[in-house]
Formats: structure tokens, sequence, C-alpha cells
């Protein structure tokens, strides 16, 4: 079939490849599909009404892309214990070279790497554009409701256009013929972005098995009692996650607090540890250090606060300097004492607990945040049920998957859009050689 595009036969569309999901992982697989077989027709399908929606979201739409520190713990899976191996041979190098080639300036941010300009869009835009120049045909509003794999080899695509459904209240049901299929429509994030398990579904319905799908990137949900007073609070902290009083994972950064909720980076960076051990039926804990650049013990630090702090002060006047005002009255209230309380009517029994917990908070992790406020989701395909070369599934010939719908999540820092862009490259160029085999 020709570059020129889609054909429509009396029942069907029919195209060479079919690529479901215009996310950072489907374009560039169209590109590099297009790349390595220019006569092939390419049909790319995307929930949204604008393909790569979800790369304009990311990096609070400065788009972190990549990351020069690219190292086994920056990745997670439930399938496999070595997941970054599936990075293959385009790792953080390589896309930095490959938008260099489509023309995108970068900058090096302390290794986190973003398009010069600042903006999203100088990475979403450069991929569409280049994967519609050698042919793909985009559409978008289009839902794809399932695949069967035809006895001649080839796929079946029962599809929906959304948006005409809904402008004109008519069916927009159409089928597609495929020769092959990659699979790159993400997880469960958002509903903002078509995110809804669609992927691991149509999957599913081709013989491969699925790890629970859960939110990942997120916050933690929290009972300690007390924490509407920190709600807004931010300070910088060691986070250490501890499963059935074991640590299992550790991280440091800025904190943010809401009612209930242990957010920010540090605990984005915890989120899958700690929905993994929730799911086990473990008691989680989060253990915060709000002072882990100080060598002192919870003692001297006390005793070094009251000789510098006169009795007619207050509690809370202990911490002034030292701590967030909002950490410093949780933790005072925590133990029963006031923030107004002063010190002459206070104890050294009374406030070492305080200081103590300056240096190891304990908070019950109950959960972690819904899928509609995490950035990335964890589980999906079985990763020992793909070629972690040519990421062709070994349980449906002609299949090809790509990005979040596979059982494998990075941390926050362009880890996740690494193996987006990482695994759309090599599935979209093994697609295009298994398609010139056959032709």
């Amino acid at each position: 079939m020709k570059r020129e595009g889609t054909t429509k036969s009396a029942s069907a569309l029919t195209c060479s490849l079919c690529i479901i999901g215009a996310g950072p992982a489907g374009l560039s697989a169209a590109v590099a599909a297009g790349e390595t077989a220019p006569d092939l027709s390419v049909l790319v399908l995307d929930r949204m009404e604008r393909a790569g929606n979800k790369i304009y979201a990311t990096g609070n739409g400065r788009c972190n892309l990549t990351n020069l520190r690219m190292e086994g713990d920056c990745f997670f899976s439930d399938s496999d214990k070595d997941p970054i191996s599936f990075l293959g041979s385009i790792r953080e190098r390589e896309v930095c070279a490959f938008f260099a080639r489509l023309g995108v300036s970068l900058t090096d941010r302390e290794g986190y790497v973003y398009p010069a300009t600042g903006q999203a869009a100088s990475i979403a835009l450069p991929l569409v554009h280049r994967a519609e120049d050698l042919g793909a045909d985009i559409r978008t509003s289009v839902r794809v409701e399932g695949i069967r794999k035809k006895a001649d080899g080839t796929f079946l695509v029962e599809a929906r256009e959304e948006k005409r459904e809904r402008e004109e209240g008519s069916t927009g049901t159409f089928l597609i013929r495929a020769g092959a299929v990659v699979l790159a429509c993400g997880g469960i994030v958002s509903r903002a972005f078509g995110d809804e398990g669609d992927g691991a579904a149509l999957a599913e319905s081709l013989g491969h098995s699925i790890l629970p799908l859960r939110p990942a990137l997120t916050f933690l949900t929290t009972s300690a009692p007390g924490t509407k007073v920190l709600a807004g609070a931010r300070a910088e902290g060691a986070c250490a996650l501890l499963s059935d009083g074991k640590k299992i994972a550790e991280s440091e950064g800025e904190i943010q607090f809401t009612e209930g909720a242990l957010s920010g980076i540090p605990f984005f960076q915890l989120s899958h540890a700690a929905g993994r051990a929730l799911s086990s039926g473990a008691r989680v804990e989060a253990a915060v250090n709000f002072l882990p650049g100080l060598s002192l013990r919870p003692e001297a630090l006390l005793e070094e606060r009251l000789a510098l702090i006169p009795e007619r002060r207050t509690a809370a006047d202990l911490f002034t300097g030292i701590v967030n005002s909002r950490v410093a009255s949780f933790l005072l209230r925590r133990h029963g004492i006031a923030d107004e309380k002063k010190l002459r009517g206070l104890t050294k029994v009374a406030l070492l607990p305080v200081f103590q917990d300056l240096f190891d908070c304990r908070f019950p992790v109950t959960g972690t945040g819904p899928a509609e406020r995490a950035q990335v989701s964890a589980g999906g395909v079985a990763l020992s049920e793909v070629d972690r070369t040519t990421l062709a599934s070994l349980r449906c010939r002609g299949l090809f998957l790509a990005g979040e719908v596979l059982d494998i999540d990075g941390i926050c820092g362009g880890y996740n859009l690494t193996f987006a862009f990482s695994s759309g490259l090599r599935a979209g160029e093994a697609a295009g050689v298994y398609l010139k085999q056959l032709a």
C-alpha cells in the first residue's frame, strides 16, 4: 500500500499498519514505521481531538522529555526484574539525537532535558508533522473498541468516531483491516487524556496477561490525625517508605502537604512502591525527616534551642527559623502542646518527642491518589510476553506494543517519556520490517 494513505473497501478501511494511540509512543512509532518502510500506509487513531495531547501537559507544559541520568533504579515493573533493559538501544542520548534530527533545540538543566523553547508544543508538533510528512493518516476523536486477529494473519479493528456521534447523533462505527498493529494507547492516567485502560483490555483480548493497573507518580493518602494544620505547607525533607516496618524506598526533596495527603516529588517517587505494598496487604508508613541536612541528635538540638530561646517565649518559637511554622504547629499539637504554650511551663521530657519527630515523623499510608490525579500508571502487559528488542508480541504475531500499555513505569524526571519515545521508535521500526518481509 503506497504512502498516499489508507484505502476504503466496500466494508472497511484498509491500511498496512494501524497504530492505536497518538501520544509520544504512538507518534514515535508512526515516524519510525514511515522511515523504515516508506511504501506502507500508516493509520494512527487517537481518542483525543488533538494528536500528541498528552505531551502538551508534561512537565507543566515544558516537557521534560528525557534525563541524562539513566539507571536501573529509575524504572519499575511487576513482571520483570530488569525493566531498564526494555529501553534497548534507544536511550537518553538517542532520544536527544532523534529530536535534534527533527529540528528541535534542547537544553540540559542539571541532567533534565527540555526543549530550549520551554514549550511542550516544540516536541509534540515536530512529531506530528514528521509522521504526516511521511504519509501517516492521523485521525483523532476515534475510539478503538475491539481488535480481532483473522485467519489470514491480518487484523480487523473496530473503531468509533466519538466526535461525529456527539455532533451528528449518528453512529460513527467503522472497521479497519490492517497487516499489523502497534498498541500505544496508554494506561489509566486520566480521562482528560483518554487513558481509561483501553490498551490493556485490547491486549488482553489478543491473548496477553495483564498486571493490575494502578496509579503511579501521585500523592499518598494518610490517616494521620491533625493534618488539616499542614494543608498548604511546603518543606524540604527526606522521606522513607516502610512496609511492615522495613524500609523499601526513599526519596528527598520538597514535600507538599494537603489535608489527609502527602504530596510533592518525594512522595510521587515513592507512590509505585506504596501502591505495590498496599495491594499486598502490608502496613505502610511514610517516615519524614524535616531536617535532613542536620547531623545533631534530637536531644542536642533541643538543648541548643532551649539555650537560645528565652523561657518567656512560646513553644512555637522553639522552631522559628528551622522548620515551616505549620509543620511545627502540627508536631506540637500531635503531642498535646499548644503553639502558644510558654516555655517556662514545659519540660524537656514533654518537648523531646516533638524534636524526635522532626527527624523521624511517621505517617500511616492508606492509599495512593486516584488515577485521575496520577501522572502515569503502573501495571499493564507482562513484559515476559514481549520481545525486549523489537517489542513484538510473543502471543500474537503482527502485534507490537509501546509505551504505558506495557508493565513499566519510571520515576519523575523525563523517564516515562524516554520509555515512550524509545519503545515507540523500536516498535514502529520493527512493524515496518515485519510488513516489508510479508510483502
